[in-house]
């Protein structure tokens, strides 16, 4: 909120989860007075899992004490739901909805039609609207399914069936720590789906791997959180939820030189190792750190914000023919190289030189991937989509 009223433009959408509409109303009122695009998070993935379900999905009009089940989604139900979805939607002024889709754990998956059937109950709701509100299909997979040509394809020519302005995906077990090969065949995969000629989004992908998605591409956005939410994992969903102290994790803080986020102990740990260090990685950019270091550690979601969005931007004006070789050459070699004199540090605490060392090793096989990637690229003609391009965002969105 405050980055924003500070006037930061380096995203265009907010993405709000349901559960948390009413805590974040003065977001959402200064999000529509500057336009940007926000969009609602419907939480139907976690709320059909034992573990992703709780108190405060429950309480959600389309929620239950209980977790999802397909027949909650089927005929009248459904219907219902979708309803309740979009008045929902309408009242909070969102302009964009992530359909209430479900996790797919096969080309089989019961799910499947039943969310096909309900992105049709969504959009017949959000036609008799006298406002236009834009209809996102959230595609949730295992990463081993999206990998598998046969069922991949199974599951795209299923969803032509329904209605949607664009695709949002997202990969259980892929995000911002993904190997170069899964980040290879990522690309292949989404290349089946610029038939659909609609905005194509990595959700909860972020980092080097994000922003090479764009730069090969593969996908029009990306979408995660501030400093958080670079991957898609649900291993918390599969078991009952343990009752806990709820504990927040302060903001990390962004090396963007190392594709790294560090707690801000560790940050401030490893800035005043040495001269060398502070001198190499601490932000020199006035725009989000005008006081460097103490700003970059105080402040480190205007940092972590200006600078994602500075390197997506960045990419906006290379042509794209040519845009994979200069982000291999001007981005991913040089965190390479920069990754491989942090692990020669002396200075530096043993738990920052084990996680960088251990960087440093997925790093050299995610440019080495690359590279080859870059070497076989052929430049593919981009049809223009059948509707204007949307805007993106999960929290920020670049």
């Amino acid at each position: 909120m405050d980055v924003m009223a500070e006037g930061e433009d380096g995203f265009i959408g907010v993405v709000i989860d349901a559960q948390s509409v009413e805590r974040h109303k003065e977001l959402r009122i200064e999000t529509a007075k500057k336009g940007i695009d926000l969009i609602l998070d419907t939480k139907t993935h976690a709320s059909a899992t034992i573990g992703g379900h709780n108190a405060s999905l429950a309480k959600l009009p389309w929620g239950l004490e209980r977790h999802h089940k397909v027949d909650d989604f089927i005929g009248a139900a459904g219907m219902g739901r979708a309803q309740q979805m979009v008045e929902f939607a309408v009242e909070a002024q969102f302009n964009q909805i992530l359909g209430p889709t479900h996790l797919l754990n096969s080309a089989n998956d019961q799910w499947l039609r039943a969310d096909i059937e309900m992105m049709k109950f969504v959009q017949d709701e959000l036609e008799e609207l006298p406002q236009d509100v834009e209809l996102i299909y959230p595609l949730a997979l295992p990463m081993k399914v999206m990998r598998d040509t046969h069922q991949f394809r199974a599951i795209i020519g299923a969803i032509s069936d329904a209605p949607f302005d664009a695709i949002w995906l997202r990969i259980e077990n892929f995000g911002s720590d993904a190997t170069g090969e899964k980040t290879k065949a990522y690309i292949a995969a989404c290349e089946e789906l610029k038939s659909f000629g609609v905005p194509l989004v990595a959700d909860h992908v972020g980092g080097l791997v994000g922003t090479s998605l764009l730069a090969f591409g593969a996908v029009g956005g990306i979408a995660h959180g501030i400093a958080e939410k670079e991957h898609f994992r649900i291993a918390g969903w599969k078991k009952p939820q343990q009752e806990s102290n709820v504990w927040t994790q302060p903001t990390r803080v962004y090396l963007p030189e190392l594709d790294m986020l560090l707690k801000p102990n560790e940050a401030q740990g490893l800035f005043s190792s040495s001269t060398r260090v502070k001198s190499r990685y601490g932000c020199k950019d006035t725009h989000c750190c005008p006081n460097g270091i103490k700003d970059m550690v105080a402040r480190p979601v205007r940092h972590f914000i200006h600078q994602r969005s500075e390197e997506v931007k960045s990419l906006i004006h290379m042509p794209p023919s040519i845009r994979p070789q200069r982000f291999l050459d001007e981005r991913i070699r040089k965190v390479s190289d920069d990754i491989a004199a942090a692990a020669s540090l002396k200075s530096v605490s043993d738990v920052f030189k084990g996680k960088v060392e251990k960087k440093q090793s997925v790093v050299s096989k995610f440019r080495r991937t690359m590279s080859h990637l870059v070497d076989n690229y052929k430049e593919h003609a981009i049809e223009a989509p059948k509707k204007p391009l949307s805007s993106t965002a999960r929290k920020q969105k670049k």
